[in-house]
């Protein structure tokens, strides 16, 4: 079965061929904490970083005949212009274009594949009338000391284990 390593893995795979309309290609992606030796000090623009979410409530769930289903949430975080962007002005309005069309992107390249190549049972919000794909806001983005204008992404995940029962 699947881990969390391997749908991050297939994540950022599956993320760094998205293409956003009017953006430059993404120009590099880690998964963290397994990449971490190789993440640089200052990220070059646009990046990304997967990773689990921590300091969430996830679940592992029973299922029927041994099958557990695993909830969790995936976090992506884009870097898309150096900050902080502390006033309006051409500075702040150039660095804030470069988020726009980013969700879209990221949304066209997951919803064509909502199993993360099989690492997954399905992405996404799952039993309600209209189910986000995912969650994100666009605002300063920490990382370690620095500070970027970007993205930051919640993706609900649920895989499929099987449990030996006794």
């Amino acid at each position: 079965m699947a881990t969390v390593h391997d749908a991050l893995v297939r994540l950022k795979t599956l993320l760094l061929t998205a293409t956003a309309v009017g953006q430059p290609a993404l120009a590099a992606g880690y998964v963290y904490p397994h990449e971490y030796a190789s993440m640089p000090a200052v990220f070059t623009a646009p990046s990304i970083v997967v990773s689990e979410l921590v300091n969430n409530l996830n679940s592992w769930e029973r299922k029927a005949s041994g099958l557990a289903i695993h909830k969790w949430r995936a976090e992506i975080v884009l870097f898309a212009a150096l900050g902080p962007l502390h006033s309006v002005n051409a500075d702040s309005a150039a660095a804030e274009l470069k988020t726009q069309n980013w969700a879209k992107a990221f949304a066209d390249v997951l919803w064509a594949n909502q199993s993360l190549n099989g690492t997954a049972q399905i992405i996404g919000e799952q039993g309600e009338t209209t189910p986000r794909l995912f969650e994100y806001m666009i605002g300063h983005v920490n990382w370690d000391t620095s500070v970027y204008w970007g993205m930051r992404i919640e993706l609900p995940v649920r895989q499929l284990h099987q449990q030996t029962m006794g």
